[in-house]
Parts: C-alpha cells; sequence; structure tokens
C-alpha cells in the first residue's frame, strides 16, 4: 500500500512540475481517498495548494488530514504556518496551542512558534520566548535544519537590529509630533541611523579581529 501511495505521489509531482495542476490534484484525491491512512498523500496535497497559492484550501485539507494523523508533526506545523495567511495571528496562535496539546514533543511546531514571534512587524514580536522555542525545537528534533536557520535569524536581530531600533526609537522619540518640526531634525534622525549602523559594524569587525 505504502509503494501505491508513494506511486501516486510521484505521479502528482510530475504532472504539477510539467504545469497540470489539475491533474496534479485529481491524482492527489485519488490518493487520498485510496490511501488515507499514509499522511504524506495529505501533505503532499497540502504543499500543492501552497505552490498555487491557495491558502485556504490546503489549510482545510491540512485540518482534515490531522482529524486522521493526529501525531503528524509536520502537519501541524503546516497548519500553523497556514494559519497566519488565512485568519492572522488570532488564528496562527489558536493552531499553535493546538498543535502543541496534540505533538508536544514535536520540533517542526515548535520552530513555527518560534517564526511567529520573530517578526518584528507583529504585535507577537518576543525574542526571548522565541528563543525558549527553540531550543525546545533543537532538543527534540535536532535533525530538523529550518530550527537552526531560525536561530540564526534570531541572533541578527538580537545582535544587529534590535540595537538599532531601540537607538533610532530613543533618539526620535517625539520628533516629528510637531507641525512646526524643521527639516534639520529629519536630517539629524538620518544621520543617527548612519551612526548607529557604523558603530555595529566596526563593534562586530573588532570581535573578529580578535577572535
Amino acid at each position: 500500500q505504502k509503494s501505491k501511495s508513494a506511486t501516486l505521489l510521484d505521479c502528482s509531482r510530475l504532472a504539477e512540475f510539467t504545469g497540470d495542476v489539475q491533474l496534479a490534484r485529481g491524482i492527489l484525491t485519488k490518493a487520498r481517498s485510496f490511501y488515507c491512512s499514509d499522511w504524506k498523500v495529505w501533505f503532499e496535497s497540502v504543499l500543492v495548494e501552497i505552490r498555487n497559492n491557495n491558502h485556504a484550501k490546503g489549510y482545510d485539507i491540512a485540518a482534515r488530514g490531522l482529524e486522521l494523523h493526529t501525531g503528524s508533526g509536520r502537519l501541524w506545523a503546516t497548519l500553523v504556518q497556514l494559519g497566519q495567511l488565512v485568519g492572522g495571528d488570532e488564528l496562527q496562535t489558536a493552531a499553535l496551542k493546538r498543535a502543541l496539546r496534540a505533538v508536544p514533543k514535536s520540533g517542526e511546531v515548535w520552530c513555527e512558534g518560534a517564526r511567529i514571534h520573530l517578526n518584528p512587524f507583529s504585535c507577537t514580536f518576543d525574542l526571548h520566548r522565541s528563543r525558549r522555542y527553540l531550543h525546545f525545537a533543537a532538543r527534540f528534533t535536532p535533525q530538523f535544519g529550518d530550527s537552526f536557520i531560525e536561530s540564526i535569524r534570531l541572533e541578527v536581530l538580537s545582535q544587529w537590529l534590535l540595537p538599532i531600533a531601540d537607538y533610532i526609537w530613543t533618539k526620535t522619540r517625539g520628533c516629528f509630533t510637531d507641525d512646526q518640526a524643521e527639516g534639520r531634525n529629519l536630517s539629524k534622525y538620518v544621520a543617527d541611523v548612519y551612526l548607529a549602523i557604523a558603530v555595529a559594524r566596526r563593534g562586530n569587525s573588532d570581535e573578529a579581529q580578535e577572535v
């Protein structure tokens, strides 16, 4: 049975590669009907929808697949990822809570949780919590490479972007609320930004030389 489902997965990938997305979907629909016990046919179905920007359908397929495969960390992680695209922060956070209850030792799910808190444009931005989540991800699923990639992002944010953002916020807070603010305030603001970046670069360069 596994060999048959694997053959259908290969056929669907070939169909999508040649540009026939409808045929790929049809093959995967058949695979889900006859070989629903294989979580990979559900996962591949979700990936096809993601690649073709049909996120709502992908979310629905992932949710139905998880009714059968509650222990699949990859399916849960994909559901969390699609939650942001389909319903924003609220749906994504709800999906993450469900996923962690179902598969608390899935590194894929913990990594998705870390990504949620690594977005500086989201109200969920929290580097401390993201670091904890990445620690769990690497501990439970050390072979999952995404955890280490996200750890690099975490270090870039914490050592470079966050200090610069704090400096800019401190220096410019209230500078542009007055309608009568003069142009030299903006010039000073830009100069301070360049100064902060130069200081950060010099600091990293000195550390590298010491090493």
